[in-house]
């Protein structure tokens, strides 16, 4: 995780796609969360998005953390405005970054080595590669 990655020890994973990818699903996350309308802001933020935004930087990455870490009580549903299509892929998309966060977590724990960025690549490519196509 990038926010939080020097929280993980002297030996942090190294930045990779995926990370850039993750970045992009919090963005994706605040847009889907805190519309409903073009240009219209909802009335209330849901509580998980504004921890993100009003936390200290290291607060915010545990509360990201949680969010993917499982279902909680702390969740984003997808306005109305955006609709069954962004829920399926939002869906999706969180069900994808947990199982990346909780390897990465477990290869932390477990001191194992890193794969490098060709082996992650070679793993992960072919599971967004086969994300069911939404209609």
């Amino acid at each position: 995780m990038v926010l939080s990655s020097e929280h993980l020890g002297p030996n942090p994973p190294p930045h990779d796609y995926l990370d850039d990818l993750e970045s992009f699903f919090y963005v994706f996350c605040w847009i889907c969360g805190s519309f409903q309308d073009s240009g219209i802001p909802v009335d209330s933020l849901p509580l998980l998005l504004e921890s993100w935004s009003k936390s200290q930087r290291f607060a915010a990455a545990a509360m990201k953390e949680i969010f993917l870490s499982g279902p909680t009580l702390l969740e984003i549903r997808v306005t109305d405005y955006f609709g069954k299509v962004f829920q399926d892929l939002f869906d999706r998309m969180h069900e994808f970054f947990a199982d990346i966060i909780s390897r990465k977590q477990d290869r932390q724990q477990s001191n194992a080595l890193y794969l490098t960025l060709d082996e992650i690549q070679g793993k992960c490519y072919g599971t967004l590669c086969n994300l069911p196509i939404l209609h």
